[in-house]
């Protein structure tokens, strides 16, 4: 990783108090910001509100620097679905496995040991979760 731009740090504190707003509306999915080309705070909702509404609520040294995406789901709906990832994987025994989300992609990515293992993981898993999934073969995780 690289240090911090000087454009980053003078801009990273006004987010903090957008985020903890943001994060109790309606349809919240996710947040992150884009460097490139121009440091942007992204905001993503089920229904999105304008993106007036959101610069309302943000301080106004951050309220250009603002971006609403529509996602495909919600906070919750992430986290259920990540809750019945990690359940089946377990109870499968599946072995050395990974999952995470991905906002700006709106992908489960999910990594295990082989591709024998992606097909076993497949057949665990619902529809509406396959349709946004991301597989990959990785190495054994190692602990430290």
């Amino acid at each position: 990783m690289g240090a911090i731009s000087p454009e980053s740090a003078r801009l990273e504190p006004f987010i903090y108090p957008l985020i903890e707003k943001v994060v109790r509306l309606p349809g919240y999915s996710d947040h992150w910001v884009e460097h490139v080309p121009r440091y942007t705070f992204v905001v993503a909702f089920t229904r999105p509100p304008s993106l007036a509404e959101i610069q309302r609520l943000a301080p106004p040294e951050i309220r250009d620097r603002i971006a609403v995406r529509t996602a495909k789901r919600s906070q919750e709906e992430i986290g259920r679905a990540r809750d019945l990832i990690t359940e089946r994987l377990r109870a499968a025994r599946i072995g050395s496995w990974s999952s995470g989300y991905n906002p700006v992609s709106q992908c489960f990515e999910i990594g295990v040991e082989s591709a024998a293992r992606i097909e076993q993981v497949r057949a665990l898993l619902p529809a509406d979760v396959l349709v946004d999934a991301d597989f990959r073969v990785q190495g054994p995780l190692r602990t430290f």
